[in-house]
């Protein structure tokens, strides 16, 4: 491996070659023929005068590794598990063991010669957690991600001075509210994914960090403070709708409203669920029946020609004044459209005519610029959820149920 700048790392050359070669097992002549490993080896000894093993005189595999690959504490630095601990207790939010590692490093809690000091503190916080079960100081929140234990009552060892602020960082907020100014910002009322989150978070300098994995890290503290405050009984700052999409609790709706629009939700990934189990035929022909029901006239889904052609042709008809010929391509994707799907559209329009790509996925920031794009013929975008709403506000592939509601009214009346 070799170090390019701070708290990065890439393979070397010589590092594919041998991973591209692998031999059936890996002893001291084998790393021998590495002049790497004879400059480590020689430098490892204290008079620098180690002698090397050679194929020719030593083929003995090499000596196991003891568990422990840091060096011995120095005065003033602690263990690999009370380094960590001390690290998160005083992060108050869930890091990523790549990030645990390097915070010890940079506080000067530990030192190591190892190449993968995030992977040595992942496996020894998670063999204390496996030991200790819920009295360990740890809790794994997600892959590698892990948080103090919140559960029991530990002192935290006692702290190493840490270096002094550099001031680089300027003063940041934690990740959760730094998500719930995100939220509010840009949300509109609407989920966001929490790594979309996370981006406008860094753009807008509310979070500093020098982890690899900031994203995880913020999702991994929104959902372990949702999950700490249904424990306390209390209402959650956040909501969560899967697929890492998150609100903010206090948009969502309380009571049978919020019930109704719950059903509603399911009801709406079920349709579009069901999009991409129609035939090819079935899904155009629901294309073209949806199109009359919205205005248009003339409509004529046409001959299967694969992805490359058009599906369906019509008239858009407004106020019986307006009439625009519309060339409409259909993507049943789950990846987004890209731009080259705008230009092959916009190429295969006839005289007069504007075109129309609906997918039941959606458009890339490409495809959209393309799409808008001023001096070419103007091609309008309908994405997976635009054609869920569209289907729904006019009853196709769904069916509406209504009840009567019973209040008490007053003693008095009739």
């Amino acid at each position: 491996m070799e170090n390019p700048r701070r708290g990065w790392f890439r393979i070397t050359e010589r590092g594919r070659e041998l991973l591209a070669n692998l031999p059936e097992r890996i002893t001291v002549a084998y790393l021998a023929r590495y002049p790497e490993y004879a400059a480590f080896r020689t430098k490892a000894q204290p008079d620098g005068q180690e002698k090397i093993a050679t194929p020719e005189t030593d083929d003995r595999p090499a000596p196991p590794q003891p568990l422990e690959d840091h060096l011995p504490a120095p005065p003033g630095t602690l263990t690999v598990i009370d380094a960590a601990y001390q690290v998160l207790a005083a992060a108050g939010e869930p890091l990523h063991s790549t990030e645990i590692a390097q915070r010890m490093r940079a506080q000067g809690l530990w030192t190591t010669r190892g190449q993968t000091p995030g992977a040595t503190v992942d496996s020894r916080i998670a063999v204390d957690i496996k030991a200790n079960g819920v009295a360990s100081r740890f809790r794994r929140v997600g892959r590698s991600i892990f948080t103090v234990n919140d559960g029991i009552a530990l002192e935290a060892p006692a702290p190493v001075p840490a270096p002094k602020d550099d001031g680089q960082h300027p003063t940041t907020l934690s990740f959760a509210d730094a998500a719930e100014q995100v939220l509010k910002r840009f949300g509109k009322h609407r989920p966001m994914h929490y790594q979309t989150i996370t981006r406008h978070a860094l753009d807008l300098g509310l979070i500093a960090t020098d982890g690899q994995t900031p994203a995880a890290s913020m999702y991994s503290v929104i959902l372990t403070e949702i999950d700490r405050a249904l424990k306390r009984g209390e209402q959650p700052r956040f909501a969560k709708h899967g697929k890492g999409m998150v609100s903010l609790a206090a948009w969502e709706p309380v009571g049978l409203p919020a019930e109704i629009e719950q059903h509603n939700l399911a009801a709406r990934q079920q349709l579009h669920d069901r999009l991409h189990t129609l035939a090819p035929g079935d899904f155009e022909n629901l294309i073209g029946n949806l199109l009359a029901k919205i205005g248009f006239e003339n409509v004529m889904v046409t001959a299967a020609s694969g992805d490359g052609g058009i599906d369906v042709r019509g008239t858009l008809v407004v106020g019986d004044v307006i009439r625009t010929r519309m060339a409409v391509q259909v993507k049943r994707w789950k990846r987004n459209v890209q731009a080259p799907v705008v230009q092959q559209v916009r190429g295969s329009l006839g005289a007069h005519e504007q075109g129309l790509i609906i997918t039941t996925s959606d458009f890339s920031a490409g495809a959209r610029s393309e799409a808008a794009r001023p001096d070419a013929g103007p091609v309008a975008l309908m994405s997976g959820e635009q054609l869920v709403t569209l289907l729904i506000e006019h009853d196709i592939g769904v069916r509406r149920a209504s009840y009567d509601l019973i209040e008490l009214g007053e003693a008095d009346e009739e």
